[in-house]
This record gives C-alpha cells, sequence and structure tokens, in this order.
C-alpha cells in the first residue's frame, strides 16, 4: 500500500473523500448555491482535478449567482413560499403581487386584503412585475380597458407607494381592480 507523502496529496485525498461524502447537490435548498470545481495535486506530484464540482439549485446555473424560482417551487426557512425569485437576506420568503381584486369584494385597503388571505402586506415591497423590490410599490392598478391583463401583464395602469392601511378608492376609481404586495 502506497503511503501518501506530501501535504498536496493529502489535501487531494481530503477534497475527493468531502466529493463522495452523502451531501447529493440536486438536493433543493432554502439558499442560493454556486457552483465551482476545485484542483489538487495527485500522488507522484503530477497535477490533476480534484474536488467535485458544485451543485445547482433547481432552475439555476452553476456559474454563480442568486438562483431565482418561479412562484410556488421556492421554499425559504422550511416554508413553501406564494411568490418566485429568491430568500429575502433574512431567511424569509419574498413579497409578490396579490390576485386581482376589485372594491366590490369589501376590502378596502391593502393591509386588510392582505390579511384576509393569511398574509401581511408589504408596504413598498413589489416591483411592477410582481417580484420583490426595495422602495417598490405598495399596490399596482388595472383599468376597466385592461383588466383581462391584471394577473399576466407587468405593465398595470397606477402603482402606488402609498402607507399599506391607505384607503384604496379614496385614490383609485371604484371601477379598477387592484394587486396588492403581500408577504408570508
Amino acid at each position: 500500500m502506497k503511503r501518501w507523502t506530501s501535504f498536496g496529496s493529502l489535501v487531494a485525498a481530503a477534497l475527493v473523500i468531502t466529493a463522495c461524502s452523502g451531501n447529493d447537490a440536486s438536493e433543493p435548498t432554502s439558499s442560493p448555491q454556486t457552483g465551482s470545481g476545485g484542483q489538487g495535486t495527485a500522488a507522484g506530484g503530477s497535477t490533476g482535478t480534484g474536488g467535485a464540482a458544485g451543485g445547482t439549485a433547481p432552475g439555476g446555473a452553476g456559474t454563480g449567482g442568486v438562483v431565482n424560482l418561479p412562484p410556488g417551487e421556492l421554499v425559504c426557512g422550511g416554508v413553501q413560499c406564494h411568490g418566485g425569485g429568491h430568500c429575502s437576506a433574512d431567511g424569509s420568503c419574498p413579497p409578490f403581487l396579490s390576485d386581482c381584486f376589485a372594491s366590490t369584494d369589501g376590502l378596502d385597503t391593502c393591509d386588510a386584503y392582505c390579511r384576509d388571505r393569511g398574509y401581511l402586506c408589504a408596504e413598498k415591497g413589489c416591483g411592477m412585475d410582481g417580484t420583490a423590490l426595495s422602495g417598490g410599490f405598495t399596490w399596482t392598478s388595472y383599468t376597466p380597458d385592461h383588466q383581462a391583463t391584471c394577473t399576466t401583464s407587468p405593465a398595470s395602469d397606477h402603482a402606488g407607494q402609498s402607507a399599506c392601511g391607505g384607503v384604496l378608492w379614496l385614490t383609485l376609481s371604484t371601477d379598477e381592480v387592484v394587486r396588492c404586495c403581500c408577504k408570508q
């Protein structure tokens, strides 16, 4: 049996053992993952590849960066998120734009609408396309001519940064439909 005689050889052996341990890189995780390869020195002093390629989270690329997942596929802190994108810095689910609703639904504020659905209002937390955005919008609205595209178009007719408790129908026409920025 050959003995490991150089420090580089020991490092290469440790990388191989680590790569072969039970951490399956295809398992979904709640944090973004990046991938990278490694190099080590093989026994006898020749250079070869060692280590294992980094894993890729579902829906992402192994080139680095943050993985954005579609709505319904994101899990943050062990919670299945309603919205998509990526987990917030604190590990929680990101804000998302709600379904469309009208004044006839009897919910006059985004706070009331989100609470009615089991969520919290995310003041200024969403972009026009429904993705999480710090300094974004609390609500978006669609006039009667564009109500058919309320959940499919990122271009709304109006958007507001008002407080979650602001009465929507004081600002908007009662014939508009609204989407509120909510969070879990």
